[in-house]
């Protein structure tokens, strides 16, 4: 597993590796004190992994949501990043709360654009106090 420290706002690592789902509730910055969490995936990869992901979860009374957009290139698109960030919003996450990719580039990278977004709300809330995520829709 590798390790990437990220200084923003607050500090948090990115973990990558493969068959890391054990380790991930060990790591400073992983699971071992979140009460619930978000998780993006592809079709493919929720098939084939989500399960034992989501039993690692229930052993540990976390809770969770997951969002899985079609496996392919037709779901590499604004709409999809889209429905990811409403589903966010519809589903009360706030920017302390933990999201997981689960599989390799495709989720990573809905990740990473959500997280730069979500970060974004948060630097327009301090400007002005009422902007939300929740106001933010791509259409």
């Amino acid at each position: 597993m590798h390790s990437i420290p990220v200084t923003a706002s607050r500090s948090y690592d990115i973990l990558i590796g493969q068959n890391i789902l054990p380790e991930l509730f060990a790591h400073r910055g992983g699971l071992s004190d979140t009460k619930r969490v978000c998780i993006f995936t592809d079709s493919c990869v929720k098939r084939l992994h989500l399960p034992k992901l989501t039993a690692l979860l229930n052993e540990r009374g976390v809770s969770y949501e997951v969002f899985a957009f079609p496996n392919g290139e037709a779901s590499k698109n604004l709409d999809t990043l889209g429905q990811m960030l409403n589903f966010l919003a519809q589903n009360n996450f706030s920017q302390g709360e933990k999201i997981l990719a689960l599989g390799g580039g495709d989720s990573g990278l809905a990740l990473l654009l959500c997280s730069a977004i979500s970060s974004l709300t948060a630097s327009l809330r301090r400007l002005n106090g009422s902007f939300r995520l929740q106001d933010l829709r791509l259409q």
